[in-house]
This record gives structure tokens, C-alpha cells and sequence, in this order.
């Protein structure tokens, strides 16, 4: 925005400082990642809307600007469901698990349900029922338990052949 004022950046502004972010570069040279320059426009648009709350300007010029701006560049492919079926069969776990029930298990959980890592980590087996799984917590590396992502408590149902794997893998690690 160069030696423009606050109060005068307007919606045009905006989208136009946006689009020179997409060819800008890090300061080792990099192009900024998708990730970067969302991160970039997140930070304009929250000191835009304290400014406008604030009274400094009379409106906020991010209100017309569609949330998601840049999107990713790389599409991913998805992977073909004979793939998954191969990985996730049981009578795989000894050769593309080599025999590890617990990597099994989570992957199969995170398959089956939806689950987010952090979610499957701190499942709990009292939150694990005959039908279902009722997500009450997540695991957060710097806070521990805590709530789920957006508050987002809910009732998950779960494949027997996945209720099989975690109640098998329970009996292992007692023993």
C-alpha cells in the first residue's frame, strides 16, 4: 500500500494488493505458499476490521472481498479405492503393516470415521461404544486434552470390523 493511509484503501486496494501477493516472493527468493499469502490477507483483514471498529475508517474495504481468496494451485489426486481396500484389508496387517496393530488401527479409524489425528488421540475408551464413538476431546501437542475443533462434540458411527480392531488392539496393550 506504499505511503497510502489507512483511510484511504479501499476494496480495490485490497483485491489488487491480493493479486501481487500470487507473484511475490519470500525473502529467500521463494514463491509464497497458498498458506502464506492466505496468512498475509487474514492479518489485512483483521487490522481492517479493528480500524473500522475502532472508527479510524468508515467501513471495511475486506467486506466485499470473498473469504477464500487464493486457493491451493496443486490439485491432489485422489486415491483409487483399490488401494485403500489393499491397504486397509486385515490380512494385510503382517506385510504392509509389518504385524503393527496400533498403525493399523489408527489408520483404519481415521479411514472408517473421519476422525482428525488430533481427535483419534485422544480417544478415550469410554467414549468407545458398540455402534459408535462419541467425540468429546482432541490432543493438542502445547495444551493437551481439550475441546474438539470448533466445539464440534459429536456422535461418529463406526464399522464392527473397526470396533474389532480397537477393542483387539485395547486386550493387546494390556497384556
Amino acid at each position: 500500500f506504499g505511503q497510502m493511509r489507512l483511510f484511504d484503501i479501499g476494496t480495490r486496494d485490497v483485491e489488487n494488493f491480493i493479486a501481487d501477493l500470487e507473484s511475490s516472493r519470500s525473502i529467500t527468493g521463494k514463491e509464497l505458499s497458498d498458506s502464506s499469502q492466505n496468512s498475509i490477507v487474514q492479518v489485512l483483514r483483521n487490522i481492517l476490521a479493528e480500524a473500522y471498529r475502532l472508527n479510524d475508517i468508515p467501513e471495511n474495504p475486506c467486506l466485499r472481498i470473498p473469504k477464500k481468496v487464493i486457493s491451493s494451485r496443486d490439485e491432489r489426486p485422489i486415491i483409487p479405492s483399490d488401494f485403500w481396500q489393499k491397504l486397509l484389508d486385515p490380512n494385510n496387517i503382517s506385510t504392509i503393516w509389518r504385524g503393527n496393530l496400533l498403525q493399523y488401527t489408527i489408520n483404519l479409524l481415521a479411514a472408517s470415521t473421519g476422525l482428525r489425528q488430533g481427535e483419534i488421540r485422544a480417544l478415550r475408551l469410554c467414549d468407545v461404544y458398540q455402534d459408535h464413538i462419541f467425540v468429546n476431546h482432541t490432543w493438542d501437542r502445547k495444551y493437551g486434552l481439550k475441546e474438539p475443533k470448533y466445539g464440534s462434540r459429536r456422535v461418529v458411527p463406526i464399522p464392527q470390523i473397526t470396533l474389532f480392531y480397537i477393542l483387539k488392539l485395547v486386550h493387546s496393550l494390556k497384556d
